[in-house]
């Protein structure tokens, strides 16, 4: 093949080079504002990973990048990646979607080049919404937080929008609730009001040379979507380790509970089988809950995760709540266990059915909870919703 023929043959063959951040020596701590994006105009430029240095958008109907971003202050029901905000010199970087304009990933990338292993990570950020939806839409609606670890990570469109990522459900963008609401209308996503301070570290192994992309993902729920923005965040990559999650968050647990947690607990429609309780595992788990309950959080997190079951300490709104969930890949899926630290109604615990056929119930379970102020809470795990008919897999909250 001469020198032409094989330009020709190069130019003709698809070729995707990422630009990721570099992470030094640890700790290493990235800060981004966003300020530096538009504060006017319709059509401005966006270039993945350099717009925003490592940050990338994509969107499930437009299969080629992101070419533009919008900037805003949530006046308009337009769909797009946008630059959120009232004033030059203080943005913020979201999105907002709607029927059929399909769901939109963004987020950043970075490679550890510091030689040794990343133990854990923190992530802030400042939560902001921008819009509110009417009626026919209302509730919770929500942008997920989700990472992956990689040799190299694919940030095509194939690769945000699909393949395995694992959730940070404590890092979760809630957009409030608008059951009165009778159209859509913009909000001031500065006002105190409309945005929620948020921060997350978690165990993960991320080894040299290895990448680690940060995701948020605005899923197209239909009808007109909330807009919510991610300001003031960074991330922190450290070789220290983390026992367990911990979080803060200005979110009440509530909200966190009903768009993070019950939300997501799976069932058997979801090809997840039961996996029954031996005797040995009887024994095991009641230890386990003997040293939840007694506050042993750090040996309740080692037995925990024998399980593929986390546990995670989180403040939510200033009150400190420990809570067992199921993690990503378990088989097991025996409940959910929520402690409050801080009850005033120390004898009361709220237990509610699994969610497959008493979603409602659930939710109702969680306002219950926040608002006695009860010291536990617990949702039924898989078991109750392995038969088909629905009728075996309803219950009622218990108090």
């Amino acid at each position: 093949m001469n020198l032409l023929l094989r330009l020709i043959f190069l130019c003709l063959c698809p070729f995707f080079v990422s630009a990721q951040i570099s992470i030094g020596s640890l700790p290493d701590t990235h800060s981004e504002n966003f300020n530096s994006l538009a504060a006017t105009g319709t059509s401005n430029t966006w270039t993945n990973g350099s717009t925003l240095s490592g940050w990338y958008a994509r969107n499930a109907v437009n299969a080629s990048n992101y070419t533009t971003y919008r900037a805003g202050d949530g006046s308009s029901p337009t769909t797009g990646m946008y630059s959120f905000g009232t004033a030059a010199g203080d943005r913020a970087l979201g999105s907002l979607n709607q029927n059929a304009s399909g769901d939109i990933a963004y987020g950043i990338l970075f490679e550890n080049n510091s030689g040794v292993t990343a133990q854990s990570v923190t992530i802030a950020f400042t939560a902001e919404q921008w819009r509110r939806v009417e009626t026919n839409t209302k509730g919770f609606q929500r942008v997920t937080l989700s990472y992956q670890i990689g040799n190299s990570i694919d940030v095509t469109n194939t690769g945000l929008l699909s393949g395995s990522w694992t959730d940070i459900v404590e890092g979760f963008l809630i957009g409030g609730d608008s059951t009165t609401l009778a159209a859509s209308e913009e909000l001031n996503g500065n006002d105190a009001a409309n945005r929620w301070a948020i921060s997350v570290t978690l165990p993960i192994s991320l080894p040299a040379g290895d990448q680690f992309f940060l995701r948020f993902y605005d899923d197209n729920v239909g009808d007109i979507d909330v807009a919510m923005a991610v300001d003031d965040f960074s991330i922190t990559f450290s070789a220290a380790t983390a026992t367990r999650i911990t979080a803060t968050s200005d979110y009440g647990i509530s909200t966190i509970l009903d768009a993070g947690i019950i939300d997501d607990i799976p069932n058997d429609d979801d090809g997840i089988a039961y996996t029954e309780v031996t005797e040995a595992d009887m024994t095991t788990l009641t230890n386990l809950f003997t040293d939840f309950y007694a506050g042993n959080y750090t040996d309740a997190a080692t037995t925990a995760a024998g399980y593929t079951y986390e546990l995670t300490q989180i403040t939510a709104n200033g009150s400190t709540y420990y809570l067992l969930r199921q993690g990503q890949g378990s088989t097991h899926y025996w409940g959910t266990y929520v402690r409050n630290t801080t009850a005033s109604q120390d004898c009361l615990a709220i237990q509610a059915p699994h969610p497959k056929e008493d979603f409602r119930t659930g939710k109702q379970a969680v306002a219950v909870f926040d608002l006695t102020q009860a010291s536990e809470f617990m949702v039924a795990g898989i078991s109750r919703c392995t038969s088909g008919d629905g009728v075996q897999c309803s219950g009622s909250t218990t108090v």
